[in-house]
């Protein structure tokens, strides 16, 4: 018979703003389960909501993997808009008040637990740009720390958020006369409907347009070798690069390991190829690669360390 008290299971979950992913394994780091919900970014959904789904998500998955709440020894939760003191507590508060108040939980940001996946659990540089960007790394020895990451408003250098403001600033240009590209104004008009002043502010100002779905515009355009569209995005290679190494100088080691992330840079995209040419032109001992393992696997790897501060076979 199987001593039910000696089981031991480890829960991972990678919350962001559009889905969320969760995950149990048992003690040898062999998954159990995973499934998969709506978005948990609570500056999206709210905390309210963030906190029930996240709560709907653990009773999910621990029914799938054979397990119960009480038999989790290790859970840690990376979440896109967490990590502040407030977000943290309330949605403790809440796993515990369902899953009683010993519930191990961990909340981390989404950042930190891409970062654990995507370097294996080593140490090196993440470098982060979907609709926003941030730059995490680790360096081998001291903490986590990051660079970037403030956000649309004063930050998110080189996100797809940039790539679109600098498109729409682009447009104006060309709709007062101070630049020309036909290409550029025939593909606008085509895909956006955009010919006029009062267009673009419409969009942009009533509308509320989403600006870093225009990246996949500008992307467009550079494959068709526009001017002011390579412009763009050599722009934003140059403020990723500028953020890596600054990252780069506190994490003494050499060569160094960048992991790129995201929906820009996450597949062979123009945009990544041009960072990789601007990193290796800049500083050729960093060593640019795809994620070793996701987000989620991240979670899972975090969590099984942290079992009593022993290291576990990893997922």
């Amino acid at each position: 018979m199987v001593n039910m008290k000696a089981r031991k299971f480890f829960m991972g979950i990678d919350g962001g703003g559009t889905k969320t992913i969760g995950a149990v394994v048992d003690h040898e780091g062999i998954e159990r389960a995973r499934r998969t919900t709506s978005a948990t970014n609570p500056n999206v959904v709210g905390l309210e909501t963030t906190g029930d789904r996240l709560v709907e998500l653990a009773r999910k998955v621990c029914e799938d993997a054979g397990c119960s709440p009480a038999e989790i020894r290790g859970a840690v939760i990376g979440l896109a808009g967490g990590g502040t003191e407030e977000v943290n507590q309330f949605l403790l508060r809440r796993l515990r008040l369902e899953f009683g108040s010993s519930f191990p939980a961990q909340i981390e940001t989404d950042a930190r637990v891409a970062l654990e996946g995507a370097l294996d659990g080593g140490p090196g540089i993440v470098v982060i740009a979907g609709t926003g960007s941030v730059i995490i790394a680790k360096p081998p020895q001291g903490d986590v720390f990051i660079v970037g990451g403030w956000g649309r408003l004063f930050g998110d250098e080189g996100s797809g958020f940039y790539l679109g403001t600098q498109a729409v600033r682009a447009f104006s240009r060309l709709v007062d006369g101070l630049i020309e590209s036909p290409v550029m104004s025939r593909l606008i008009a085509e895909r956006l409907g955009w010919t006029t002043r009062d267009q673009l502010i419409t969009a942009v100002y009533g509308e509320k347009i989403e600006l870093s779905t225009l990246a996949p515009l500008v992307f467009e355009l550079a494959s068709m070798h526009e001017p002011i569209a390579i412009d763009i995005l050599r722009r934003g290679v140059s403020a990723l690069v500028e953020l890596i190494q600054c990252a780069r100088t506190r994490v003494n080691m050499s060569p160094v390991r960048a992991a790129t992330i995201g929906g820009l840079i996450d597949t062979s995209t123009v945009y990544r190829e041009l960072l990789v040419a601007a990193l290796h032109e800049a500083d050729p001992s960093i060593e640019v690669s795809m994620p070793v393992r996701s987000a989620v696997e991240g979670a899972l790897m975090l969590a099984l360390k942290g079992d009593s501060g022993e290291e576990k076979e990893q997922p």
